[in-house]
């Protein structure tokens, strides 16, 4: 499949905030620190918008075959290669450029995209990198797996059923297994509950 670097880019970025969402979500407020329930809203509605992307078809090469002499000459001249000749020639030429390219693992060429100003909100990318992700954390994880008390020092997490937020990541695209970790997580939870209320 044709990929741009630009594309491949942003699907780490789109990975990257997907796991920070699921974390999110895992640790509720806790994993901000002390901040409202607004803001946690604020910080899951961004990550959302984050994972959404930009409009997919902005990001893939047009075909060789419906572009003018000017679009053929751009991708070549952009890639450091002749721009002489017929439409015929020029088409050839990139042609071979995106199968030299593709067989060498490289992205595509895609003619720059005017992206509209997006407004910086510090104080959300500030909450944003609060949230810590844990991987590689082998004392972190080896605790979670002991069931040890995790919420020390990190305040009390949000409680999933007082939330007026859904229970599923609708617009963040997770896959099965994501999902299926995220119940199993919850079901988790729900014993480690039960369990405290019975010592009690």
């Amino acid at each position: 499949m044709e990929t741009s670097f630009k594309q491949r880019c942003l699907e780490d970025w789109k990975t990257y905030h997907r796991k920070l969402l699921k974390t999110l979500r895992n640790e509720g407020l806790a994993a901000l620190g002390e901040v409202s329930e607004s803001d946690y809203i604020r910080v899951e509605e961004r990550l959302r918008k984050i994972i959404k992307g930009p409009d997919q078809n902005a990001l893939k090469p047009k075909a060789a075959s419906k572009m003018i002499v000017s679009e053929l000459k751009e991708e070549l001249e952009a890639q450091g290669l002749p721009t002489d000749g017929t439409r015929n020639v020029l088409y050839q030429r990139v042609q071979k450029a995106r199968r030299i390219n593709r067989s060498r693992g490289r992205p595509l060429w895609v003619p720059p995209v005017e992206e509209e100003e997006e407004e910086v909100d510090e104080e959300l990318d500030e909450l944003i990198s609060r949230i810590k992700l844990q991987e590689g954390n082998t004392e972190f994880w080896k605790r979670r797996f002991l069931g040890e008390d995790l919420t020390v020092g990190r305040g009390k997490p949000m409680d999933k059923e007082n939330s007026e937020l859904p229970d599923v990541l609708d617009d963040a695209d997770i896959g099965e297994d994501t999902a299926k970790e995220l119940k199993m997580m919850k079901l988790m939870k729900r014993k480690r509950k039960w369990s405290q209320l019975k010592a009690k």
